[in-house]
């Protein structure tokens, strides 16, 4: 059941949430010849989400401000089982978890959400995408809203809150692996009203004022947005009076200078040792300097600390924290204009007067006799009477002008899009190479740097229902053939050919590999229609475009499939940590064909669709070689041929290279005018006797024998052998 909390994300992630992982479950692989026994990956013991108590201040949000926000609804953690293994290799069976949880933004209504960060790297980007799987839906906090319909399904409608008057957002399904399978510390880019904000703004909305208030000297500054976080708004107006013209009158209620009459202050109360007077303080009462410590919008909200000198200080320096975000420029605007103000007020006319000056409290605008006002800067009781000590410095002093400054150097997580998702598939032949286990492999990665998987559906066969599968998460190097010259003898180096490619993306990058490591399985490529290659040379063309030379064609029992390789068929450098082996992530047989695969990413309007087919080309038996004919002298004929294998392409040991097929098999297959015979064949030899080949030499010209090795997965392409007397 779900679990209700209000609290806020800094609070809810202190620690693991749920508890710690489960220890590992899982048995080691079985030696013996059988199948391994299944294992299990990390899981977790508890599954519910931590709970916290109740009373959290939501803040209210004005202009474009990076919040926290508050949990106030989440499900329990939600475990998804994937298997994976079989068939001689050991099941495994892993763990992930994901969770859908609503968080509260502001206590007022908002106009959109942008920027999303968890644990201080980007979830959700610029453009809206997210980073990792998930959904949301935002509510803006409209008087009217209605309740989400998850909270609604999840608890039922009477007990589905709609939030009214409070903006919040449902993140549902969101992936934990990422985050160590916890929920991460979420920040929200909020924008409850345009930018730019004016102290009167904020003042107006801090009094309930609708068209604001007017604020002396708020012309200049401008904020990109600001957070009243106090528990009410006349507290939020104590940080405003630290850089504006507000006070409390007599009766406690904030007013705003610009909007009050100075008080007549009449004549001092002048007596024994009391007088008007004149009063400098000493440096060690102004502050050395004063420090604006806010959010800078330009480092993604990050904190910026902004300090000016006052001149003559020599005190502590007064440090000013504003729940606000604005320019750095602005901030340290802001700063010179407070440490001038606070050098004028170095000098101060010192009033005596009676208990009736206790109705004048600190920055309350008064006039003297000759006309001047000033302002009550600070009281003090002395004996029967009260001494005022007043200022002429103004309100505020904003510091105008362009000023070269910065809020500090900054990394910020990059902002990469995904783009549209590529998938290409490849029929790759069998080979104990490198991890190459052959079948079908698919190369998937993005038009944008922050691709970081796709789902998979797949149709094995025509006519199939969809079934969605294990997510990949590869990230091939990968494009399209551009041009090539014609093909080149499999067993020899092309030093003259050339194959260009234009690779998906111009950051992708391939590398030079000189002969030996070309010969120890290096820089293995594959191309669309079954061509296993390599390249020693790979010169960058410009624009993701690259040329690769020195050539090893055919690699690996593919020459046959050298004649359907050609401009415009895909292609993708062999990694077997950044292809996927598509019967291992779906259970697809080798042979299947007629089907599709459907591939979205995150960033996909609509699903790739790959069709199946050639299924199996890469595990069919190598055609046989080095045919020939022996005749007898009695007349009668042996065929002799050469089987090879895609169990080893060397001969190392000096012997034959090893089985790989369960049995030795061959078609032999003979034509000779419109007389036609197909036997299976045991072994790597056949004998005709004497009387069969005077048929055959009756039938007519001219006489050939096809030969195919029959596999498992279907037959070889054939060895033709004209017959010659």
């Amino acid at each position: 059941m779900a679990t209700l909390i209000l609290t806020s994300i800094g609070t809810a992630i202190g620690g693991p949430l749920g508890g710690a992982l489960g220890a590992l479950i899982g048995q080691s692989v079985d030696g013996a010849i059988f199948a391994p026994k299944g294992r299990e990956g990390p899981r977790l013991s508890d599954l519910r989400v931590q709970t916290s108590s109740y009373g959290t201040a939501i803040p209210r949000v004005l202009g474009r401000m990076r919040v926290a926000g508050s949990v106030i609804w989440a499900t329990d953690f939600i475990e998804h089982r994937n298997r994976s293994g079989g068939k001689g290799r050991p099941k495994v069976t892993t763990y992930s978890y994901s969770v859908s949880l609503a968080v509260a933004l502001s206590s007022r209504a908002i106009l959109s959400v942008g920027r999303i960060w968890a644990e201080g790297n980007l979830l959700r980007g610029a453009d809206g995408s997210f980073k990792s799987p998930a959904t949301m839906r935002v509510h803006l906090g409209d008087a009217d809203q209605a309740a989400d319909p998850l909270i609604v399904a999840a608890e039922g409608a009477e007990n589905a809150p709609a939030y009214r008057g409070l903006s919040y957002v449902v993140i549902e399904d969101l992936d934990l692996a990422p985050f160590g399978n916890r929920i991460p510390a979420l920040s929200f880019e909020v924008t409850a009203d345009a930018a730019p904000l004016t102290l009167s703004d904020i003042a107006g909305d801090a009094l309930g004022v609708m068209a604001g208030v007017d604020v002396t000297g708020d012309a200049a500054p401008a904020f990109t947005g600001w957070l009243h976080e106090a528990p009410t708004r006349g507290g939020a107006l104590d940080t405003i009076d630290a850089i504006a013209s507000f006070y409390r009158d007599g009766a406690g209620a904030w007013v705003s200078r610009g909007n009050a009459a100075p008080s007549p202050l009449g004549e001092p109360a002048l007596g024994p040792n009391r007088r008007a007077s004149t009063s400098r303080a000493a440096p060690g009462q102004l502050p050395q300097a004063v420090e604006i410590l806010c959010h800078d919008p330009a480092r993604d909200f990050q904190s910026q600390l902004q300090s000016a000198r006052v001149a003559g200080g020599g005190g502590a320096r007064q440090r000013i924290n504003l729940p606000a975000a604005m320019d750095a420029a602005v901030a340290l605007a802001l700063g010179q204009g407070l440490a001038e103000r606070a050098a004028l007020q170095r000098d101060m006319l010192v009033w005596p007067m009676g208990p009736a000056a206790l109705a004048l409290p600190p920055g309350t605008p008064v006039t003297l006799a000759d006309g001047r006002i000033l302002r009550v800067l600070r009281r003090r009781i002395d004996g029967d009477g009260v001494e005022l000590e007043l200022d002429d410095a103004p309100d505020a002093v904003w510091m105008g002008g362009d000023m070269a400054v910065g809020g500090g150097r900054y990394l910020p997580t990059p902002d990469l899009r995904a783009g549209v998702t590529s998938a290409i598939l490849f029929d790759v032949p069998r080979a104990d190479v490198g991890g190459l286990n052959g079948g079908l492999w698919m190369a998937t990665n993005g038009s944008g740097q922050g691709w970081r998987g796709a789902a998979l559906s797949i149709a094995p066969v025509a006519g199939a229902a969809m079934t969605d599968v294990e997510p990949v998460h590869a990230d091939a190097i990968m494009g399209t053939v551009a041009a090539m010259t014609s093909p080149a003898q499999s067993a020899m180096f092309d030093r003259n050919g050339y194959i260009d490619v234009q690779l998906l993306r111009a950051d992708m990058q391939l590398t030079n590999a000189d002969d030996r490591a070309l010969l120890d399985g290096a820089n293995l490529c594959l191309i669309s229609g079954g061509e296993v290659l390599q390249f020693g040379h790979a010169a960058p063309l410009g624009g993701g475009l690259w040329r690769l030379s020195h050539l090893l064609r055919g690699r690996l029992g593919s020459a046959d499939a050298m004649a359907a390789s050609a401009t415009g068929g895909g292609f993708a450098l062999f990694d077997a940590a950044t292809l996927t082996h598509l019967p291992d992530a779906i259970g697809l047989s080798a042979l299947a064909v007629g089907g599709h695969i459907d591939v979205q990413g995150m960033g996909d309007a609509a699903p790739v669709t790959v069709a199946i087919e050639r299924v199996g080309r890469g595990l069919r038996p190598l055609s046989p070689v080095h045919g020939r004919c022996a005749w007898q002298a009695d007349g009668s004929l042996t065929i002799h041929w050469q089987r090879r294998s895609r169990a080893g392409f060397g001969w190392d040991q000096a012997s034959d290279v090893p089985m790989d097929e369960p049995a030795l098999r061959f078609v032999v297959a003979m034509r000779a005018g419109a007389m036609a015979d197909e036997s299976l064949v045991e072994g790597t030899e056949m004998s005709i006797d004497a009387a069969s080949v005077a048929s055959w030499r009756a039938a007519g010209a001219p006489w050939t024998v096809r030969i195919r090795q029959r596999g498992d997965a279907g037959d070889s392409f054939d060895l033709v052998l004209p017959i010659q007397d």
